[in-house]
């Protein structure tokens, strides 16, 4: 879909194939070259890509690098764009080309005979160098649509070896791979610093889904908490209490007693190992993410931009 990082991941690939090791990615052509044709961007975001790739290839961010160039062609005719990707690609004979978007080559990507005439040269441009052709272009608009737009997405995922799809979750990019003809490689993700510059999103992943898992367990603890402190008045002896929490969480006998191990720990309740006793304590601290701090305890105890061809 739109906005959604296809960009971005281009960063990612371009970054890799000039050799920056990104996510892991390695590029078997150590003097790798690449050019990219932006046909969407405004210049000042353009730039913006150039020194994106500079910085993951560990390159001066303001001098241009002979192995990396971008076009910037958003405002030239689709025969002017169409024209400058072939003529600098025969010229440069780079390893890939990036065409960002590729939507832009035809008038219109409902029109077959169109459609088909841009894929056939984009390919025969690629097996003629030869170098690798990575295209970008959207997704329908419908919400439940994921197929690529118009004839031209469908030819290009007909004549393509790999498709993917980016999508943004929050400030997280999943990247999957739709369409394979080689070796399929697994889900990934990414997530940009503050500049722009795409970057690992493993551990913020990471992060993200232990925030998750704290938010559930708080959320278990104060619906026990409150189930129980309605019950524990005053105190409450095991068997009753077992049953007693198990009519008001409709829950079952073994899963009350759980509940109630789970408590103890987490020092929502307490009891008198004396009489068996059981008493509420607390409500659970929303700002307390360790539950080993909860214990058993007895009464008395509770603690609770570059140059840019054009």
């Amino acid at each position: 879909k739109a906005k959604q990082g296809k960009t971005h991941l281009c960063v990612i690939l371009a970054a890799a194939i000039l050799g920056s090791g990104i996510l892991g990615f390695r590029c078997r052509y150590p003097d790798a070259s690449v050019l990219w044709f932006d046909t969407e961007q405004a210049v000042y975001n353009t730039a913006k890509i150039a020194r994106s790739v500079h910085k993951l290839c560990g390159w001066d961010e303001h001098t241009p690098n002979p192995r990396f160039t971008i076009y910037h062609l958003r405002e030239k005719s689709t025969q002017q764009i169409l024209n400058t990707i072939i003529s600098e690609t025969r010229k440069r004979k780079p390893t890939a080309i990036i065409i960002d978007g590729i939507r832009d080559l035809v008038s219109d990507f409902n029109n077959l005979s169109e459609s088909d005439m841009c894929v056939k040269r984009v390919m025969n441009l690629s097996s003629s160098l030869p170098c690798a052709a990575i295209n970008v272009i959207h997704e329908n608009k419908g919400k439940d649509d994921s197929n690529m737009r118009g004839h031209l997405g469908s030819e290009l995922v007909t004549k393509s070896s790999e498709v993917f799809a980016v999508k943004k979750d929050g400030g997280i990019f999943m990247v999957s791979q739709t369409e394979c003809r080689n070796e399929p490689i697994p889900e990934f993700s990414f997530t940009l610093e503050a500049d722009g510059t795409p970057i690992d999103a493993s551990s913020h992943l990471m992060e993200q889904k232990a925030q998750i898992k704290q938010i559930k367990y708080q959320h278990r603890l104060s619906e026990m908490a409150i189930a129980m402190k309605k019950i524990l008045v005053p105190y409450k002896k095991h068997n009753e209490f077992v049953k007693e929490l198990k009519s008001s969480m409709s829950i079952s006998e073994s899963t009350a007693k759980s509940k109630i191990k789970e408590a103890l720990f987490a020092g929502i309740i307490c009891k008198n190992e004396q009489d068996g006793l059981y008493w509420f304590a607390r409500m659970p601290d929303d700002h307390s993410s360790d539950s080993s701090q909860g214990q058993q305890v007895k009464i008395g105890q509770n603690q609770g931009l570059l140059d840019l061809p054009v």
